[in-house]
């Protein structure tokens, strides 16, 4: 007070200075009060910000700047707190995959389906998926000549259903004089077609080119079975080249008596029983092994015994099919007398026989047609 009451004239005026002064610093006072009001109802809405301490020393700048980017980062940790419980979308997140189905094992069956009608026609398609299904097919021979050429949309459709369904597509193609060495060009061309399938068609592509070639119906058999045989075998010595360029499979139905010792051929420099070269030249063949019974020495077993232990000893396979057709003579040679229950029987008795052989690929039925149709 003594300073504001000393220097006469100079002290009034200081008063009346300091009023005003007074003034404007209640003012500000106020004004500041407001803010701190206003700051506090918004600094409430704020999520879980850290209060400042009022007793504190101001921040410099470089701490304020740090404090503020802590805030801001548990903004974000709140936030990703938040989205944690949330199954959102992520570049990362494993696209749709189709279901992942068991390899063939020594129980898987075959079948052969002939004829178009049953891969184009959506009503005929429905019910052979249906049978394959109930009959625990897992490889359908194809029948695929005029479908490659016809209609290959229609075969694609077909094999990429039987894909989603665990089941394996080998194209089927068949004709006894092609056999004869001036008709391989067709069954060559049609393997090359095979392939150009298979790399246009990656999502459905086949397992295998199929052939069903049996030269013992024509008539130069009987006239010269060893040079039919022979044409036989660089026929499919030549099928095998252009299936594996292709990255496919060959594979070739054979009758199961081509392991008698009256069937050596002299081939590539090497006699051996034509059933051995046939194995030999193929990646797997299905051995027509067409009998009623499973045991005894004129049973499935037995009659399969020879190409199976070859094809254990030499790295390759063997299906064993049985046939289903009505009318065939002799009545052994097919399960139509007998039917399904029996069939079923003794191919169990079969696959007990050779669980587990390294040469034994399954059995395989011949075919839909009349298996479908065949008594219980």
């Amino acid at each position: 007070m003594a300073a504001l009451g000393s220097g006469g004239h100079g002290g009034v005026e200081g008063l009346a200075a300091m009023s005003e002064r007074t003034a404007i610093g209640l003012l500000l006072v106020l004004l500041a009060a407001a803010c701190s009001a206003s700051g506090s109802s918004e600094g409430d809405a704020q999520p879980d910000l850290p209060a400042a301490d009022a007793d504190a020393d101001p921040p410099d700048d470089a701490s304020t700047e740090e404090d503020a980017d802590a805030g801001l980062d548990a903004v974000d940790d709140d936030q990703a707190g938040d989205d944690a419980g949330l199954d959102l979308p992520t570049d990362d997140a494993p696209a749709d995959t189709p279901p992942e189905c068991p390899p063939p094992d020594d129980e898987a069956r075959g079948m052969w389906l002939w004829g178009a009608d049953d891969v184009v026609d959506p009503a005929a398609r429905a019910a052979l998926f249906a049978f394959v299904a109930a009959k625990d097919v897992r490889v359908v021979f194809a029948e695929a000549e005029s479908l490659l050429e016809e209609t290959p949309d229609e075969l694609a459709g077909f094999i990429a259903e039987a894909h989603a369904a665990c089941v394996e597509v080998e194209l089927l193609f068949g004709r006894a004089d092609w056999a004869l060495p001036a008709n391989h060009e067709r069954p060559r061309e049609l393997v090359r077609r095979s392939a150009d399938f298979a790399a246009a068609h990656p999502e459905a592509r086949p397992a295998a080119v199929h052939f069903d070639v049996e030269p013992y119906t024509l008539a130069e058999w009987d006239a010269d079975f060893a040079a039919t045989a022979r044409g036989w075998l660089d026929l499919m010595d030549g099928l095998a080249v252009l299936a594996h360029d292709g990255g496919l499979e060959l594979v070739a139905d054979v009758p199961f008596w081509w392991d008698g010792s009256s069937r050596a051929v002299d081939w590539g420099g090497r006699t051996k029983l034509l059933s051995e070269h046939a194995a030999d030249v193929t990646d797997r063949l299905v051995l027509m092994d067409y009998r009623d019974t499973a045991s005894g020495s004129d049973g499935i077993i037995a009659l399969g015994a020879d190409e199976l232990a070859y094809a254990a000893a030499h790295g390759s396979r063997v299906v064993l099919g049985v046939e289903t057709i009505c009318g065939l003579m002799p009545e052994l040679v097919s399960f139509c007398e007998e039917g399904e229950a029996a069939m079923d029987a003794e191919l169990a008795a079969v696959r007990e026989a050779y669980a587990g052989a390294p040469g034994f690929a399954g059995i395989a039925v011949h075919h839909y047609g009349s298996w479908r149709v065949l008594p219980r």
